[in-house]
């Protein structure tokens, strides 16, 4: 057997049967790793579906994970992993934290036009730019 179906809640005495709501989940050790490199994941998780059916996710999805994970194994890396958090996440932040900024900063000073009595002292429009800020 290369690897296994099964679901978590049966496993963990907590649904009596399989016949139960919750999805399955996939076991599979990569061969020549040891017992500390074995993936276990759910179905919802590694691939964003709920699989009720047993045959399809033996099927299915069982050879795609057993297959990821041997990939990753081999490269060094954790099976499913974002491209986008292992190409670097500061790329994508960056000009994220700019936008939020930059809209916070637009909101706080059309609400200062119309009432600036509403805004902590912290929150005044001289008090946001962000160079003084970080200067401090």
């Amino acid at each position: 057997m290369i690897g296994r179906v099964f679901k978590d809640c049966v496993d963990k005495n907590r649904c009596a049967s399989e016949r139960c709501k919750h999805g399955y989940w996939l076991d599979f050790t990569p061969p020549g790793a040891g017992p500390n490199r074995r993936q276990k994941m759910s179905i919802l998780k590694a691939f964003g579906v709920v699989c009720l059916s047993r045959t399809e996710a033996q099927t299915k999805y069982l050879p795609e994970f057993v297959k990821e994970v041997t990939k990753a194994h081999r490269e060094g890396h954790q099976p499913f992993a974002s491209k986008r958090l292992s190409e670097g996440l500061a790329e994508d932040v960056v000009p994220l934290a700019d936008e939020v900024v930059r809209a916070l900063r637009n909101l706080v000073e059309a609400v200062a036009r119309h009432n600036t009595e509403l805004l902590p002292q912290s929150c005044q429009p001289a008090n946001l730019d962000t160079d003084q800020t970080r200067e401090q």
